[in-house]
């Protein structure tokens, strides 16, 4: 068990002895115990898990994309079985990762999220490139260090590039960001 089950446990257990001044608590060997208005009921069998972070969502988001590397590239392709495209391969990771249903289309996924700039860019942000002669017909997730995943053409599978690398920094359209780094 976690140290943050355990003291969410723990705070939980407490909570209902912080007003024990109070005798009109009763505690028995019931379901709960009830005080004025508010009943207490026993622990869940599973904590609840708390919200994570957004830097925790974006490890989540990383490593579910680098699962997908060698994943074959599949016009239309939305599952590892299938294989996938570059909007696929995005939705499927956002979906997978954090119930984030975007769009199967690059153009439609650039119109979502909150736009920044290249050095603003942090894991888990989309990067796009103009690979058809179109703005923002290719779509990755960045994953840090200048670097971005991607399911690149037929013939090819999952794999890492560079942002640097002459061919992606002449046809960068721009990134958006998904997630709140509030958290």
């Amino acid at each position: 068990m976690s140290m943050k089950r355990i003291w969410l446990a723990l705070a939980l257990f407490a909570l209902p002895f912080a007003s024990c001044a109070d005798e009109s608590v009763m505690f028995g060997p019931g379901a709960g115990a009830v005080s004025g208005n508010i009943e207490i009921l026993p622990l869940p069998a599973e904590p609840v898990p708390a919200p994570r972070s957004w830097s925790a969502q974006a490890e989540e988001l990383v490593l579910r994309a680098v699962a997908m590397l060698g994943v074959s590239y599949r016009y239309g392709g939305t599952s590892p079985e299938q294989g996938f495209d570059c909007s696929g391969f995005v939705r499927h990771v956002f979906g997978d990762a954090l119930g984030i249903r975007l769009p199967h289309n690059a153009y439609a996924q650039s119109q979502t999220g909150h736009p920044i700039t290249p050095t603003e860019l942090r894991p888990g942000d989309l990067v796009f490139f103009n690979t058809l002669r179109r703005a923002f017909s290719h779509v990755g997730i960045y994953i840090g260090n200048n670097r971005f995943i991607h399911a690149p053409r037929s013939g090819q599978a999952i794999k890492i590039a560079q942002l640097g690398h002459p061919y992606w920094a002449h046809r960068f359209n721009g990134a958006r960001r998904m997630l709140s780094p509030g958290g």
